[in-house]
């Protein structure tokens, strides 16, 4: 008898058209990994005089996956769409080769959110749920990486499926720490001008809690019926020197003032004077400052921020990727 070896097990994904209805999963992610977890609500019964329960009984099931890996300018785009929704009409054909994806959550309506059937498994055994969609997404940036990490929820797992056949593989342009850029700016206008921060040591970006499932009593159902948004949590980090630069955030802290934080990549050029591109523009105020630590010698602080809706940007957050993919 084949065994089902870890090392084989590859993901699959494709983009829904109808949520939760199964489509081929036709693309092929080779940058974020998937651990899969089974998740149950079952009760148990236990009469009296009895040490042991009696019975169980399922009430909800579904699936969760928590996602890691490298981030990239190219795949990054699938978790983007599903965490923050992509607008009609995206992506703008810059006409050199080059496409510009933007993703900006909205305040007041609803986002149209992209969800996915996911395959997983190999030629000995194969499983998928339908109606993925990422619910938690952390962008980790230092000088030693770049990295990726997050959760997503689906419906209850089908076991022993047949994957799709021949899906096609995206290219991989990876974020390179010698991409990165971190800005600060009193208005959104002022970041194009803004310097970069000279000791921003590491970053990271954040949005949790976007969704939550709702349970229909409905026996036509074998998992969570739909979803819908919930409170989400952006947070910012910036872990840096504790100089003149670093320690200007208190004032800001103080007076409760908003800021103006840019995180950018710039890659290897698409076209000629086009570049591969993410570009990360958040209005934050400051939540909390961290311990002064050391920092590979520095004395160093880390200041968590989160993301405000600006009344004059009329955003609280807006993600710009820039590469050569025209659909997903």
């Amino acid at each position: 008898m084949a065994e089902r070896s870890s090392i084989f097990q590859t993901v699959q994904i494709g983009v829904e058209v109808n949520h939760g209805v199964a489509v081929p999963a036709n693309r092929k992610l080779q940058s974020v990994g998937l651990s899969t977890a089974m998740k149950t609500d079952i009760k148990k019964f236990r009469p009296a005089g009895s040490k042991f329960p009696t019975i169980t009984a399922l009430g909800k099931e579904w699936v969760e996956h928590s996602l890691s890996g490298q981030l990239t300018y190219t795949e990054i785009l699938y978790l983007f769409a599903s965490i923050f929704g992509l607008d009609a009409g995206q992506p703008t054909d810059n006409l050199d080769g080059s496409y510009t994806w933007l993703f900006s959550p909205k305040a007041n309506q609803a986002d149209n959110f992209v969800t996915f059937t996911i395959e997983q498994g190999g030629s000995v055994r194969s499983q998928r749920s339908t109606y993925g969609l990422v619910k938690d997404l952390t962008l980790n940036f230092s000088r030693d990486e770049a990295t990726v990490e997050g959760g997503a929820l689906a419906q209850a797992l089908e076991d022993n499926v047949v994957m799709t056949g021949a899906p096609s593989a995206i290219d991989l342009v990876p974020v390179l720490p010698t991409h990165i850029c971190i800005y600060l700016s009193d208005t959104f206008a002022g970041l194009d001008a803004a310097d970069p921060l000279q000791r921003v040591l590491s970053c990271s970006y954040s949005m949790a809690d976007r969704f939550g499932a709702i349970w229909p009593m409905n026996r036509n159902l074998n998992s969570f019926g739909a979803v819908v948004e919930t409170e989400p949590k952006p947070q910012l980090k910036l872990k840096m020197e504790a100089d003149a630069e670093g320690m200007a955030l208190l004032n800001s802290m103080r007076s409760g003032s908003t800021k103006f934080l840019r995180i950018e990549a710039v890659g290897d050029e698409i076209a000629v004077g086009v570049p591969y591109e993410l570009i990360i523009d958040t209005a934050v105020q400051v939540e909390e400052p961290g311990e002064f630590e050391d920092a590979d010698g520095l004395y160093a602080i880390e200041w968590t921020f989160t993301a405000i809706q600006d009344s004059a940007w009329n955003k609280a957050t807006q993600l710009s990727v820039t590469n050569s993919i025209s659909t997903l």
